[in-house]
């Protein structure tokens, strides 16, 4: 009877403070780093050009090379291999640096001199190379960059004394070669020559044959708030152009009315991403005012842009009232896993605070 009498009032107890107990929204009315109540999304675009495959990077710093490639397919139904591409990239790159005297490779780059490294490179078709390891992968790619750039700084330091000009070029020489065969060890031999569809390519020859805009005219664009004036450089295979956003937008709506996908160049600020949904706004999260977007000078001052990256526009949502683009839609290189299965939504806000530029072929 005792035992039965201490059971009710510990179930009454329990019941009185769980009944009592605040929930996390009481305990704090505003959670911070979630979305404001005031913020709506919707999945509606004026404008959608997204087809295709989404690439996935993995822990590959060349974005540029697989933004580049995903617009290339956009017009043409053959499947290109990035990963040649990467694994040309991080050879370039790396007797690059030897050259200059640097111990680290430097694979990121802005559209222009990415797209000049392919015309390089050239192009594989996807099912003509695949190397023999999945050296992208998170485990693998930065023990293959690592592996490199100790075969540059073991080489470096046997330079440091070296005066003879034949000494130094058989050390130099001696190290590509050495890069050159931890590659072909870890990814498998670069394709020099392939078949495709009966006839024999090299990489040059396919780029040439089946990409003929690849050696076209580009143009770079570089956004500033309140640019006056457009200026405006032309050069032998590219155009470097400065204009203000207002402009700016005007063009990417025109260039992807025409059916073309644009190369984007921006700052990834977590922040203010929501990788779940993929969505990408200054204002759309709740946040104290102290921790709210910084300013130009700011972010300038003090580097807190965030990191680099590339992405594909593939559409655009236009606001009625204004007749201004609302949100940018994306087509990203992380996999499908990531974002709105691979697509992310960059709304005004976080276009005019954090996009570099965009870049596109005439």
């Amino acid at each position: 009877m005792g035992g039965s009498i201490f059971l009710i009032l510990i179930a009454t107890v329990l019941t009185t403070f769980a009944n009592a107990a605040p929930s996390c929204r009481e305990l704090f009315s505003i959670t911070y780093g979630d979305f404001k109540n005031s913020f709506s999304f919707s999945e509606h675009y004026q404008l959608d050009l997204s087809e295709g495959h989404v690439k996935n990077q993995c822990a590959s710093p060349n974005c540029h090379l697989y933004v580049w490639t995903t617009e290339l397919e956009s017009f043409h139904d053959i499947p290109l291999s990035s990963r040649y591409l990467d694994a040309m990239r991080v050879y370039d790159m790396a007797t690059m640096a030897l050259d200059l005297g640097k111990a680290d490779i430097n694979l990121g780059s802005f559209a222009y001199e990415s797209r000049k490294a392919i015309r390089k490179y050239g192009l594989v078709p996807q099912g003509a190379w695949q190397g023999k390891k999945d050296f992208i992968k998170r485990d693998n790619y930065p023990r293959l960059e690592q592996s490199v750039e100790t075969i540059i700084t073991r080489a470096l330091w046997d330079l440091k004394r070296k005066r003879n000009a034949q000494v130094i070029k058989g050390i130099k020489e001696s190290a590509k070669k050495e890069i050159y065969e931890l590659l072909d060890n870890m990814i498998g031999p670069f394709p020099t020559e392939f078949e495709y569809k009966g006839l024999r390519y090299t990489p040059q020859s396919f780029s040439r044959t089946f990409f003929p805009e690849l050696y076209s005219m580009m143009t770079d664009v570089q956004l500033i708030n309140g640019y006056g004036k457009t200026d405006r450089k032309i050069y032998k295979d590219h155009t470097d152009v400065i204009m203000s956003f207002t402009k700016g937008e005007k063009l990417l709506r025109k260039i992807l009315d025409a059916g073309q996908p644009v190369f984007l160049t921006f700052f990834y600020k977590e922040q203010f991403v929501d990788e779940k949904t993929g969505i990408m706004s200054v204002n759309a999260f709740e946040f104290p005012e102290s921790a709210t977007v910084l300013s130009i000078d700011q972010m300038n001052k003090y580097e807190q842009w965030g990191d680099g990256h590339a992405a594909l526009i593939v559409g655009y949502e236009v606001d009625p009232a204004t007749n201004r683009v609302s949100k940018w839609k994306l087509q990203n290189s992380w996999g499908s896993h990531h974002g709105d299965k691979g697509f992310y939504h960059m709304y005004r806000d976080y276009f005019e605070t954090f996009v570099w530029g965009f870049s596109y072929v005439e």
